[in-house]
């Protein structure tokens, strides 16, 4: 009875990429007289970098998904299918969508983020690109028709980050090699701000324009969709664009049940969190990837982040359960990014270069995403 009352109870809420890596490593070298558990709603998860290449045809799924299940098993930990839908910290515990609540030790929230779906109509008409899951269901039905249908259509993006970017190239990459309305389907892709990627450097900007042109996207910046309606996009100087399929990659939002469970959040709904990757105000809470903000190192929301903080969130967590000091987490100032461009090419931004590009940095980047997919299939 004794060993059951002392053993500790470390719950992850989410099946993020912090998270994976976690319990990868959780399964290499756990830690005695804890017991781990994962909450998630799906058994599969994605990784986001190779979305594109799975819209643009060139992954199947099996490539970019995650077995959580198998994964959980692997490294002895409990996964549970179900939703959160509050965390209590003063009794320590969660409430998951089946009624019941799940005791905790330490916690863990890893759960990312989806597009900002306060727009008017977006909800009706619009279909975001996260979650991943259901907007790839969605596209294997529309694609599929298009590949049968004898009519072009118009194809909206809402977003101008590089997410956004991706998606309609790989979307215009598909269409333009695998229908039979190659040159006559419209590409749009809409954004608030005067220019395409703001954080990007001018050279990158310069290849994507390029890239655009060989798949006849037409931008419109400065256009912030004040409402959607059917097949019609509203913005604030009463602009109007149409659109048959439209799909939503605008700016990161979190979850509202943080917020509503009474967690430290900034005035975007994000968990607040210190340089150890804690609740800056609940030692015992941790949080990672996009759904974090760091108080004193804010970053942009980006994979890149939350790979990087896989290994510093297990150890935390060990550290934590064992008393001893945390390790300081501090996210780098400079990471490369690769954009892929629909086909095979892709062009890359690593301080001090502001940009290389073609057909090599495609397969450099699929060599990384591979690699980084390998580990969790090729459990040891």
């Amino acid at each position: 009875m004794s060993k059951t009352l002392d053993l500790k109870e470390i719950v992850l809420i989410g099946g993020g990429h912090a998270h994976v890596l976690l319990i990868k490593k959780w399964g290499m070298k756990p830690l005695s007289g804890v017991r781990v558990k994962l909450i998630s709603p799906q058994v599969k998860t994605p990784y986001s970098g190779m979305l594109p290449g799975l819209v643009a045809g060139h992954y199947q799924p099996d490539d970019i998904y995650i077995d959580l299940r198998l994964l959980c098993q692997w490294a002895g930990v409990h996964f549970i299918q179900d939703e959160v839908k509050a965390i209590n910290q003063g009794l320590k515990s969660v409430s998951l969508a089946v009624g019941s609540e799940l005791p905790y030790d330490l916690l863990s929230i890893d759960i990312g983020s989806t597009p900002d779906h306060s727009t008017p109509g977006v909800e009706e008409f619009a279909v975001p690109v996260k979650p991943i899951a259901e907007f790839y269901q969605y596209w294997q039905q529309k694609s599929s028709l298009m590949q049968e249908e004898e009519q072009a259509q118009e194809i909206a993006v809402v977003g101008g980050g590089a997410g956004a970017v991706e998606i309609i190239l790989a979307i215009a990459h598909f269409l333009e090699t695998n229908t039979t309305l190659a040159g006559k389907n419209r590409y749009k892709l809409l954004y608030r701000n005067d220019n395409l990627l703001p954080e990007y450097s001018d050279a990158v900007i310069e290849k994507v324009t390029h890239a655009f042109k060989q798949f006849n996207i037409e931008c419109y910046p400065s256009f912030p969709v004040t409402k959607v309606e059917k097949n019609i996009l509203h913005s604030a100087g009463h602009d109007k664009e149409s659109f048959d399929l439209l799909f939503w990659c605008t700016q990161a939002s979190a979850a509202k049940w943080l917020a509503d469970s009474g967690l430290n959040c900034n005035e975007d709904g994000f968990v607040r969190i210190n340089d150890y990757l804690q609740l800056i105000d609940d030692p015992d809470v941790f949080a990672a990837g996009d759904i974090a903000h760091m108080d004193m190192n804010p970053r942009p929301k980006a994979g890149v982040y939350a790979v990087r903080q896989g290994p510093y969130l297990y150890e935390n967590l060990k550290r934590r359960v064992l008393g001893k000091n945390l390790l300081r987490y501090k996210p780098q100032r400079h990471f490369m990014s690769l954009l892929a461009l629909g086909e095979h090419r892709a062009v890359g931004m690593r301080y001090p270069f502001p940009a290389f590009s073609g057909k090599w940095v495609w397969h450099w980047k699929d060599r990384i995403d591979r690699s980084f997919m390998a580990q969790f299939k090729k459990l040891p």
